[in-house]
C-alpha cells in the first residue's frame, strides 16, 4: 500500500473525477476517516445550512424536494446532520405527499411568544 501525506494529496493533480479511480481511492482509504469526510463544497454547504436553519427556526417544515426547490440543496439529510452535529434539535416525521408516496419532513419545535 502506498501512503501519501495530506500535503502531497493537495499538491497532486486532484480532481473529483480522480476520486473514483481505484489507486487514488486506495490512497484516500490509507489516510483514514478524516480524509474521507472532506467536503469539496464546504462554502455552499454552510450557506445552505444557514438558510435551512433559519427556515426551521421560523417554524417552517421541509422535505428534500422543497429543499431542492427553495435552497438548491440536493442532500437535505446531510445538511440536517450538519445542523444536528452543531447541537440543533431537529425532528423528522414521514408524511404522505399528493402522489401517495411517503417522504421525510424535518422541523424544529418552536415556542411562539404570546
Amino acid at each position: 500500500m502506498v501512503a501519501i501525506s495530506i500535503k502531497n494529496l493537495i499538491n497532486s493533480q486532484f480532481t473529483v473525477s480522480n476520486l473514483y479511480k481505484k489507486p487514488l481511492l486506495e490512497q484516500w482509504q490509507g489516510l483514514g476517516k478524516i480524509a474521507m469526510n472532506i467536503n469539496l463544497n464546504e462554502k455552499q454547504s454552510q450557506s445552505q445550512n444557514a438558510r435551512i436553519l433559519a427556515h426551521l427556526k421560523n417554524g417552517g417544515r421541509i422535505t428534500s424536494l422543497e429543499a431542492l426547490n427553495q435552497f438548491g440543496c440536493l442532500r437535505l439529510s446531510a445538511r440536517i446532520k450538519d445542523l444536528r452535529d452543531r447541537g440543533h434539535e431537529i425532528h423528522a416525521e414521514f408524511i404522505e405527499v399528493s402522489n401517495g408516496k411517503r417522504v421525510k419532513q424535518y422541523f424544529m419545535e418552536v415556542e411562539h411568544e404570546i
